[in-house]
């Protein structure tokens, strides 16, 4: 089983949602109506709006022996246009 984190970063930084390593989907506040858990490692964010634009980084953590882990990262750039 791995750690999610999804990270937002835009005019500040900060943590969209995880999934721990036991497999619960928690959203953080500041998205917890506007993004789902979509298997195995992704998020959709709903009803984005222009603020919305920027990094959004997913960070996987995973047990690779007893006392190691393995961290991946992926980052991607999103801009968001009026409607």
């Amino acid at each position: 089983m791995a750690a999610i984190q999804w990270y937002f970063r835009g005019q500040s930084e900060e943590m969209v949602a995880m999934v721990s390593f036991h497999g619960d989907f928690i959203p953080m506040p500041a998205f917890a109506n506007r993004v789902e858990f979509v298997p195995p490692a992704g998020i959709v964010v709903k009803n984005v709006v222009p603020s919305d634009s920027g990094n959004y980084t997913v960070e996987v953590t995973s047990h690779t022996g007893p006392n190691s882990f393995s961290v991946q990262r992926l980052t991607v750039v999103v801009h968001v246009t009026g409607m």
